[in-house]
């Protein structure tokens, strides 16, 4: 379990739960499990997590079983997403 703080980002409990460089094919592949896991702990769109939310972190099977290609191509709707509605990079 992962209790959200404010200021925190997927990309950095993502990295930290796959051990890896925050750009990595890998950490993309969990930001998309801890995001599919979690959908109370976002605003609709993995760019705005809610603070205080509690995060179940999937397990290895779980997070390796979305693909490289399929996580960078959400990770790039989601992103273009919340641009478009004001967020801020």
């Amino acid at each position: 379990m992962h209790v959200v703080q404010r200021g925190e980002t997927l990309t950095a409990i993502a990295s930290d739960a796959a051990s890896a460089s925050a750009n990595s094919a890998r950490t993309h592949s969990w930001m998309l499990a801890i995001y599919q896991a979690n959908p109370r702990a976002f605003d609709r769109n993995m760019n705005v997590m809610r603070s205080g939310a509690v995060m179940r972190i999937p397990g290895e099977a779980q997070a390796t079983a979305v693909s490289a290609a399929e996580a960078a191509a959400e990770i790039r709707r989601q992103y273009a997403a919340w641009r478009s509605s004001g967020g801020a990079p």
